[in-house]
């Protein structure tokens, strides 16, 4: 149900934050998973909330090339930005696709997704046998590969995201590309498969880190709504940027999951500026806008 129904009486509150906003994760098709839409039919569910755009997120290819032709045919207002996840298909912590992505105008790089070590085991995709995409090596450093793909993000001052790998390996990546003059993202630290503690997302906020909060987390009870709107406060807005994470068969279409977290944080007390500066402001300076 969406909160149209739940709570109608923030409906027109709700339109005028999502006016203008973005949902930097989503999954659509093609896609080599079942999902509910395809690119061009998210881009225009954003412009039906007068949204400014959506990031296409694929676990096993770039999607800068999507975002080109969804752009120029696509008929939507609102933009498609591009991403890379760094699993096997790409040739894991590879700083030569990425920089290929980049050059295609991808916005965003996820470390390792379904193929880091922490994904493999804790939710397994059984699709083709490959060995893991290691973020530590034997010496419990960060791969050389790592710091490559990081001097990339920073020669094209994209931000990354530390994707599906472990919760320790994550505060280690934000730190060390902190070090290194990259912007980092903390990536939906709220569901068990990569939790980080409220008290580490806040210290890692306070030293520069972006933190994603999604609806998806809300949506699989692995937070509630005014557990969600507790952390935001503890972190403070101006570090965060919200989003969905949906687009999977399963689950609503992401703007519908937008709509909702907007329309929850409301009713949770969550200001309307401070939406405003999750879901538009933050976004729009990760993408370049």
């Amino acid at each position: 149900m969406s909160s149209e129904a739940m709570y109608p009486e923030n409906e027109r509150t709700v339109r005028e934050i999502m006016k203008g906003g973005y949902d930097l994760h989503t999954h659509t098709y093609p896609s080599h998973f079942r999902r509910s839409l395809d690119d061009v039919e998210l881009v225009r569910q954003c412009d039906a909330f007068e949204m400014a755009g959506a990031m296409l997120k694929c676990h096993y290819e770039q999607t800068a090339s999507r975002a080109i032709l969804v752009n120029k045919y696509g008929g939507a207002k609102a933009k498609a930005f591009g991403s890379i996840s760094l699993n096997s298909t790409v040739g894991g912590m590879n700083p030569y696709a990425v920089d290929r992505a980049l050059v295609l105008g991808a916005k965003m790089i996820w470390l390792p997704t379904k193929d880091s070590e922490n994904g493999m085991i804790n939710k397994p995709d059984k699709a083709f046998s490959r060995p893991p995409v290691r973020f530590l090596g034997d010496d419990g450093k960060p791969v050389r590969e790592f710091y490559e793909v990081l001097e990339v993000a920073k020669k094209y001052g994209v931000y990354v995201a530390t994707g599906h790998i472990y919760p320790h390996e994550a505060i280690i990546a934000c730190r060390e590309g902190l070090a290194h003059g990259v912007n980092m993202i903390l990536t939906h630290p709220d569901i068990e498969l990569t939790l980080i503690s409220l008290e580490d997302q806040v210290a890692l906020a306070r030293e520069g880190v972006m933190v994603e909060k999604v609806w998806g987390t809300v949506w699989d009870k692995s937070i509630t709504v005014p557990e969600m709107a507790a952390t935001i406060r503890a972190i403070g807005p101006e570090h965060i940027f919200i989003d969905s994470d949906f687009g999977q068969a399963d689950n609503p279409p992401p703007v519908y999951g937008i709509h909702d977290f907007v329309s929850g944080m409301l009713r949770e007390g969550i200001s309307k500026e401070d939406l405003k500066t999750m879901l538009c402001t933050n976004p729009a300076r990760i993408v370049g806008e």
